[in-house]
């Protein structure tokens, strides 16, 4: 398994647990040079419906009272409501509680990961990942 099939296995893994899914299916796409943008699917569409949300647009991920796995850099940033933003890989835990989006999921990967090496400890993948979540 290389690492792009672990990472889409970590989003499969924090959608199922944060959104108490187990019917979906994750697609990617490339979207430019860096980047790729993540569909998920349920039941054949795009709309998944939620206990405590319907759908409005492309997909809705809604992390409610749940612990994401990331493993924070030095210039890690919250905004919530407007965006998500994260510069990150995956290993400490941090609370997202109540907090819904809609939209593209889009996964910039960071090939030069020398320069933040010393601010991340543990790093099981190649490259650190940019989370944009865009209302």
């Amino acid at each position: 398994m290389n690492n792009g099939d672990k990472f889409l296995n970590n989003i499969k893994e924090i959608i199922s647990k944060c959104c108490g899914l187990s019917d979906f299916n994750i697609t990617s796409e490339k979207h430019n040079e860096n980047s790729l943008i993540f569909k998920v699917y349920s039941n054949g569409t795009l709309n998944i419906n939620l206990d405590q949300l319907i759908t409005r647009q492309e997909f809705n991920i809604c992390f409610e009272k749940c612990r994401v796995k990331i493993s924070r850099s030095s210039n890690t940033k919250i905004k919530i409501n407007s965006s998500l933003f994260f510069e990150s890989c995956f290993f400490e835990e941090i609370d997202i509680s109540n907090v819904c989006f809609s939209g593209k999921f889009q996964i910039n990967q960071f090939d030069n990961i020398k320069k933040q090496e010393e601010m991340i400890k543990d790093i099981t993948f190649n490259n650190c990942v940019f989370f944009n979540f865009i209302l």
